[in-house]
């Protein structure tokens, strides 16, 4: 099941704020910085704080609650793992300044919280929006960003989708989106992104990802993203700059950005070294198949386990023992 240890149930009513993730954790804790455009981010940490920095960044609609499962995995192996509620998006300020959202604000936010936080030379993890952000983040700042790891991300392909959700929500309708934010819609969502194999989101899941509507500006956010973001794979021109080690994990049965055209996309574009790790999942493969997901990313992220190994020819095998399809492709070394 699709859930964290422990997790009640639903109890049919919106989550209150001391309740959400990582209410009850005994792994994380939440806090609250502030950028330097005065917004407050929520962020969820865990690990010892001297430990080498991963920033996590969610996807569209998510929050830190679609970490719950990494968290303490990068933790125990070593590292200060902190993940964002990004703006807009769970308890962080929700603004409604349209230029707010556009992938340099994006970006800029994220160059503002590495400040807020005091992180020096840090990994990003990124997934789904969060991975087209961790890329534009590495691009724009590339003294600031040692190690990119992008899990089904934004900003790798087309998204079909994308028209039509910008055709259903032009601004003559956007008053009306927050009625339209029922939990029965948000467990439609997350059931239509799984990839059908590794179980169901459970009913405390969806509170988690339905628990951001008491505020009516979350789902006005959201189209401002859906209108607003270039979701638009990045230019040649931008990709063949980046020269940090990558790793990308892409969910086979993904239907929203297809693991084939992401993992062609980086071998005709990226500059710096590779590597692809596909595994049978859908969109949400962090939340689906935590175990491989965890296994890859401790295996490119943690210091002791890249000494240990000689990161440079680790392999698939690791990936098959721990549940994923097996199928860890090295486009590159990345020693």
């Amino acid at each position: 099941m699709i859930t964290r240890a422990g997790a009640p149930g639903s109890s049919g009513r919106r989550l209150r704020p001391d309740e959400w993730y990582p209410a009850g954790d005994p792994v994380a804790r939440a806090r609250f910085v502030t950028l330097a455009s005065g917004h407050r981010v929520r962020v969820v940490e865990a690990g010892d704080p001297s430990a080498p920095p991963v920033l996590l960044l969610h996807g569209w609609a998510c929050s830190a609650y679609s970490f719950r499962f990494t968290l303490p995995a990068l933790a125990a192996a070593g590292l200060h793992a902190t993940a964002v509620d990004l703006l807009g998006h769970g308890q962080s300020d929700k603004p409604l300044a349209t230029e707010l959202y556009s992938a340099d604000a994006l970006t800029r936010q994220a160059a503002h919280l590495l400040d807020a936080l005091d992180l020096g030379p840090v990994s990003i993890v990124g997934h789904s929006l969060g991975g087209g952000v961790a890329l534009r983040l590495a691009a724009s700042h590339p003294e600031r960003v040692g190690r990119v790891a992008v899990i089904n991300p934004a900003n790798a392909s087309a998204i079909p989708i994308l028209r039509v959700a910008r055709w259903l929500s032009p601004p003559a309708v956007a008053p009306l989106l927050p009625r339209l934010a029922t939990r029965w819609l948000f467990g439609l969502v997350l059931r239509s992104v799984q990839g059908g194999n590794h179980g169901r989101y459970t009913a405390r899941d969806v509170d988690e990802y339905w628990a951001p509507t008491q505020s009516p500006d979350f789902v006005s956010a959201l189209r401002l993203l859906v209108h607003e973001y270039d979701w638009s794979p990045l230019a040649p021109d931008t990709l063949l700059t980046l020269h940090q080690p990558l790793l990308a994990i892409l969910g086979d049965r993904d239907r929203l950005t297809p693991a084939a055209d992401i993992e062609r996309w980086l071998r005709d574009r990226y500059g710096g070294p590779v590597r692809v790790h596909r595994i049978s999942a859908g969109h949400t493969v962090q939340e689906e198949a935590p175990a491989a997901v965890n296994a890859a990313l401790v295996d490119f992220l943690a210091p002791a386990g890249r000494l240990e190994r000689g990161e440079a020819h680790a392999r698939g095998a690791r990936s098959a023992a721990s549940g994923g399809s097996g199928l860890d492709e090295p486009l590159d070394s990345d020693s």
